[in-house]
């Protein structure tokens, strides 16, 4: 899509700084990106981690570093958050009693921190993406956290995993939730509109 609107394309690769191998993974994940003529840039944490709340923190410093590169070149960001994201996201927002707009986890298009996001994969399963890489062959890394059980999405993710019926479910009533949020936000514009004139 870069090309055919005539934008610039550059990924940016974080590296959260908590494990020894993250920088020549991440430099790695650089030089394969060059080696198909995308721009490659390599955003460092420099924070130091806490004891505990590893991801939701290391969740924040990506974000602010992501944002931060946008907001510098006047750019967007274009996330690779895919279903199995969505419906982990929907099933933890449940398990936190998140009310109905909570439960539509992340919109196709969002903004934060003045940075407009998009998440054009939220249909497409993680192994769609993975069978894309393989038929192209696209070599690819795995973060070893993601099996790590004392993070509360892994665990998510192992049971969904194991009950697709309830991965199914959850994935309809995110669907559904988002649809309800689009309608209030739509509603919620059309009054501010009546009211200002």
């Amino acid at each position: 899509l870069a090309p055919h609107h005539k934008a610039r394309l550059t990924a940016l690769i974080v590296n959260h700084n908590l494990r020894t191998e993250a920088r020549d993974e991440a430099e790695a994940v650089a030089k394969q990106c060059e080696e198909h003529d995308i721009d490659a840039v390599i955003l460092t944490v420099t924070a130091q981690p806490p004891k505990t709340a590893i991801q939701e923190w290391a969740r924040d410093n990506r974000y602010a570093l992501l944002c931060a590169y946008a907001r510098a070149h006047a750019g967007m960001l274009w996330l690779a958050h895919h279903h199995g994201d969505q419906v982990e996201t929907t099933a933890m927002r449940l398990a936190h009693d998140s009310g109905l707009l909570g439960l539509s986890a992340m919109m196709p298009v969002s903004q934060r921190q003045d940075v407009i996001m998009l998440r054009p994969y939220l249909h497409l399963s993680k192994q769609a993406l993975i069978d894309y890489c393989h038929n192209r062959d696209l070599s690819y890394l795995t973060d070893p956290s993601n099996h790590k059980q004392h993070f509360e999405r892994v665990r998510w993710r192992n049971l969904l995993l194991s009950e697709p019926e309830l991965s199914a479910a959850l994935g309809s009533l995110s669907h559904l939730a988002s649809r309800y949020r689009s309608v209030i936000d739509t509603s919620i514009s059309a009054f501010i509109t009546q009211a200002a004139h």
